[in-house]
């Protein structure tokens, strides 16, 4: 359901790890098993001697696997073998869909009904337990996970159903995902005539062998393999082959001749003159503040790809990034991608239906959105700084558009991407009634919120002090995205009402600072409530699961929005919260599943900087280096010593060797310098002790020999701990110090080295 598109993987792994904890928490371990039968339905019918059994999976026209007690599974195995069969019991603590999962269906179906998100399926997804082919929206939802879970799967009718109606053929091409080829016997012993099933990993065997082995057998099958995307994540790492020299090396020494054998004959000065110019792209249909030029896009019936380049310091563009100020930085807040994604949508809508080419509004919902990395404005605006979106959809009829994100680098060349979005074509009027149901809930929380600020038990904020709050925790606001006129907040709840600007500037499709003042009311609850420690930590958000808005947000309407946060129970630094957009009672949007999660202030530099002014840190060291140089495999993450820059952020620095510390220099100036040896000492203790504190370990716990990894110094860990090494130690160090110094020994080792 993943790779169809269907759940994300947070989603799948959410429900795995869900039903197990189920499993584990309302039914017996080894009650039930399952018993692998090498024989059809009707001859275990046939052979069973009416013994109880229920049947698990149809595998294959002759593999069926049985489920029950261990005593049912027990008693009928010897009377299978009798007849002749082939009986295995499998190694498992739970018989899925067998009677020993009913405890957990109805929790399990509540938990998909409400924590996961079931979208269309991308592609035919074949189903075992319906025995078809599915490809509507609806048939995959929380009932169908919780009767996956239950009944009888049937491979042979599915398989045999998908090739009836011809989604699959002799000539599919099957890969597996999974641990060890398991479905691909199914596909063969259903399907003898199979042509290509691969693994992707293979028990016992190298992992990168069992993939490069099923690569080329893709490529010999016909498949096209993106092999630039195969070996993007290790490019660095790539070399030419070396291969022997042909025996009898030639070389040619023949000078072609380049001309027509007329008078113009050797002059290829004509011949380029006759050259057609380059055909020049032309002017797009479309122009806005955030979506500058189309430099690309290309069409073939639904299908369709449009690639756009804007320049972060346009004027609007620019000052819509320092309306969202962060750290003195001008940010490009989630909204302005989600305007961009609208504009590209509304634009591959209209040019693939042409009978939609007039449509004003196309209802679109902007799902799944992921920022990794924030956008960050450059300080320099004579520099351009150019970013590049794609948006693509194999079939516009299907009604899903993919989108990235990429900065573009000063050779023009696209980088890896910070950001992906998926966009649905949707019907306002469903969204609208989808959401009358539940609207009379958010209206008694909202009630319920005005009773504890009646009673003093709720804060009631104003326009401008609200402001300043989000201000001096986090965010500066400029004037037009300042649409809250009053919050009323309790704990991690709250709800704000909202009066949109009547001062527009710019082009867009839904500006930005209309979709910030209906929804960044969770931001200003995640950096404001009391129930934040909001002095130490800030939270920002990577995204959401969907934003729609069934009406156009228009200039000075009144909106009320409605929003309680809630941390998840796997990380508690996320949490989770559906923002309700609210216009004359009616729910008109909704902000499914928007996302924060909390960092440690001290990050806020290295996460929120200029580019141009963290490159600018990472120029020339001034200091010497030190007498000693470090080991050779460890210099990249040291930097050549050098005094350190107070005024400058170190946000994303890759720091090298550290500076000899000013408090060992000075210490006790009464007395005699102290040594070396006395030095370096002070400065590993330090930051020995530093880490344990971080960690909240005591000092014991810190021998020579422990493993970092073991001691759950995690990559955030590490990050903060880093920044704190610079700032109370002047050790400058990257985020991977643990990983290059992976031991307390080590750590000690390098530092001692530098401070010797």
């Amino acid at each position: 359901m993943h790779t169809a598109g269907v759940v994300t993987a947070s989603d799948t792994i959410f429900m795995v790890g869900r039903r197990a904890q189920m499993l584990e928490q309302k039914c017996q371990a080894s009650s039930h098993t399952m018993l692998a039968v090498r024989a059809p339905v009707a001859d275990i019918e046939g052979s069973s001697e009416g013994k109880p059994y229920t049947v698990a999976c149809i595998n294959g026209p002759s593999d069926t696997v049985l489920s029950g007690t261990k005593a049912q599974m027990d008693d009928i195995a010897v009377s299978l073998q009798k007849a002749g069969y082939r009986c295995i019991k499998l190694d498992v603590a739970f018989a899925f869909h067998s009677e020993q999962m009913d405890p957990i269906l109805d929790d399990f179906e509540a938990i998909a009904a409400t924590g996961v998100i079931f979208q269309e399926p991308k592609v035919p997804v074949i189903s075992p337990l319906l025995g078809k082919v599915i490809f509507d929206g609806k048939t995959l939802n929380a009932s169908y996970v919780r009767r996956a879970t239950r009944e009888t799967v049937d491979f042979v009718a599915a398989l045999n159903n998908a090739e009836k109606i011809h989604t699959i053929s002799d000539a599919t091409v099957w890969v597996e995902i999974g641990p060890h080829p398991v479905c691909t016997n199914f596909i063969k012993a259903t399907l003898p005539s199979t042509e290509v099933a691969l693994p992707s990993f293979r028990r016992g065997e190298d992992n990168w062998k069992t993939m490069a082995e099923s690569m080329a057998a893709l490529h010999l099958a016909g498949v096209d393999v993106s092999w630039n995307e195969f070996h993007r994540p290790f490019e660095r790492r790539l070399r030419l082959l070396n291969l022997p020299a042909y025996a009898w090396s030639e070389k040619t020494h023949w000078l072609q001749y380049t001309g027509d054998w007329c008078l113009t004959k050797g002059n290829t000065f004509y011949e380029a003159e006759k050259k057609p110019a380059p055909k020049a792209l032309p002017a797009s249909e479309i122009q806005t503040t955030t979506v500058q030029q189309i430099i690309e896009e290309t069409f073939n019936e639904s299908a369709g790809t449009v690639v756009m380049q804007s320049d972060l310091m346009q004027a609007d563009l620019l000052a819509a990034a320092h309306g969202h100020s962060m750290n003195n930085c001008g940010v490009v807040t989630s909204s302005i991608h989600a305007d961009i994604a609208y504009t590209l949508g509304g634009y591959l809508y209209r040019r693939l239906n042409p009978r939609a080419k007039d449509v004003k509004d196309v209802n679109m919902n902007v799902s799944n959105l992921a920022v990794t990395k924030g956008l960050v404005a450059h300080t320099n605006k004579k520099v351009p700084q150019l970013f590049r979106v794609t948006a693509t959809t194999a079939d516009v009829h299907s009604g899903v558009v993919d989108l990235t994100w990429q900065n573009v680098d000063n050779d023009g060349n696209a980088e890896e991407p910070f950001a992906t979005a998926n966009l649905y074509y949707g019907d306002a009027s469903e969204w609208l009634a989808s959401w009358e149901p539940i609207s009379h809930l958010v209206h008694s929380r909202i009630g319920e919120l005005e009773n504890l600020a009646a009673q003093g038990k709720a804060n009631r904020l104003s326009r401008n002090m609200a402001y300043t709050l989000f201000a001096s925790n986090l965010v500066t606001y400029a004037d037009k995205y300042r649409g809250m006129q009053s919050v009323v907040m309790h704990e991690l709840e709250g709800f704000a009402d909202i009066e949109l600007t009547t001062k527009e500037s710019g082009t867009w499709t839904v500006p930005p600072y209309f979709i910030d003042s209906v929804a960044h009311l969770a931001g200003f609850i995640m950096n404001c409530s009391d129930s934040i420690d909001t002095q130490n930590n800030y939270c920002v958000t990577p995204g959401w699961k969907a934003m729609r808005f069934a009406k156009p947000l228009t200039p000075g309407a009144k909106y009320r929005s409605y929003v309680k946060m809630i941390p998840t129970a796997a990380d508690p630094t996320v949490y989770l919260g559906d923002v309700y957009i609210l216009q004359a009672d009616a729910i008109v949007g909704k902000v499914d599943g928007i996302q924060f999660r909390r960092y440690p202030r001290i990050l806020l530099n290295r996460f929120f900087s200029p580019p141009d002014k963290v490159a600018a840190s990472e120029g020339k060291p001034t200091g010497k280096p030190t007498a000693q140089t470090p080991p050779a495999p460890k210099t990249t993450t040291a930097i050549k010593p050098e005094k350190p820059d107070e005024s400058t952020p170190s946000s994303n620095v890759t720091p090298a060797a550290p500076a000899p510390p000013k408090s060992v220099a000075s210490a006790s100036p009464a007395g005699p310098a102290p040594s070396d040896s006395a030095a370096s000492s002070g400065i590993s203790d330090k930051a020995i002790l530093l880490i344990a504190n971080e960690a909240g370990l005591d000092l014991a716990d810190m021998e020579d020999g422990a493993r970092f990894a073991d001691l759950g110094v995690d990559s955030l860990m590490s990050l903060v701990i880093s920044e704190k090494f610079r700032a109370e130690l002047d050790v400058k160090v990257n985020g991977s110090l643990f990983l290059d110094y992976e031991t307390i020994g080590d750590l000690r080792e390098w530092l001692d080295e530098y401070y010797s």
